[in-house]
C-alpha cells in the first residue's frame, strides 16, 4: 500500500511496494516516450533536412560559429541542444549522428567538427507525408 503525500510524494510501508510502484510507473511511461513520432518540415524529416544542410561541409571541419547556422542555433553556446534534439532525430531513423560529425576540442581549446557524409544519396529514403 502506497500514500501520496500532501507535496506530491509518495511514501511506501515497505521497500517491495516501493519497487513495485516504481516498475508500474515507469511500464506506464515507456510506450508514451518511444511513440512518438519525429516531427518532419516539407515531408522531410529534421534528420534527413540536417544531413542536407551538411552535404556543402563534407569532408571539411567546421567551428562552432559555422555549426550554430548550420543547425539553426542562435548563438555558438546553443550548438549543444540542437546537437542533442539531432541526435535523438537521427536515432529515431536508426542513423548514429558520430557518424557523420565528429567533435574534438583543439590545441587552443575550441571546439571543431569534421564533417564525413557517404557519397552518393542519404542513408535513408525520403519522407512524404500522407
Amino acid at each position: 500500500m502506497y500514500k501520496v503525500n500532501l507535496d506530491g510524494s509518495i511514501s511506501c510501508e515497505t521497500a517491495e511496494e516501493a519497487l513495485k510502484l516504481q516498475r508500474l510507473m515507469l511500464q506506464r511511461q515507456s510506450p508514451q516516450r518511444n511513440s512518438a513520432a519525429m516531427p518532419a518540415i516539407n515531408g522531410q524529416s529534421i534528420a534527413r533536412q540536417f544531413l542536407e544542410k551538411l552535404r556543402p561541409h563534407d569532408g571539411k571541419e567546421v567551428d562552432s560559429a559555422q555549426l550554430a547556422k548550420i543547425v539553426g542555433a542562435e548563438t555558438r553556446s546553443g550548438v549543444g541542444p540542437k546537437l542533442r534534439h539531432l541526435r535523438a532525430a537521427l536515432e529515431h531513423e536508426s542513423i548514429s549522428l558520430d557518424s557523420y560529425l565528429r567533435g574534438h576540442k583543439s590545441a587552443r581549446g575550441t571546439m571543431t567538427w569534421t564533417v564525413k557524409l557517404p557519397q552518393g544519396d542519404l542513408p535513408f529514403p525520403e519522407k512524404t507525408k500522407d
